[in-house]
């Protein structure tokens, strides 16, 4: 069975592999950051995150962005939304 994995702190989808299986059951196990709900493609510019025990298209805002305030290009490392001033 396909275990879908997510990063551990942005809960972004980071890929797949076979699950393991329980020795004793045969069934297979989740590890720790793993669902087997498998996530949509997301729409260009956007990723997947594993909220409330399911998935959810988040936009990707990482990358440059311009500062309003200070006139100056920053580095935005968050996905989801970017502050007013950027």
């Amino acid at each position: 069975m396909e275990a879908y994995n997510y990063h551990y702190i942005t809960k972004e989808y980071t890929g797949s592999e076979e699950a393991y299986l329980d020795p004793a059951y045969k069934r297979p196990l989740l590890a720790a950051n793993q669902t087997f709900i498998k996530p949509e493609q997301p729409k260009e510019g956007h990723v997947m995150v594993f909220k409330d025990k399911g998935w959810v298209e988040v936009i990707d805002h990482r990358g440059p962005v311009f500062n309003k305030d200070t006139k100056q290009s920053e580095q935005w490392s968050n996905i989801d939304q970017l502050p007013p001033s950027l």
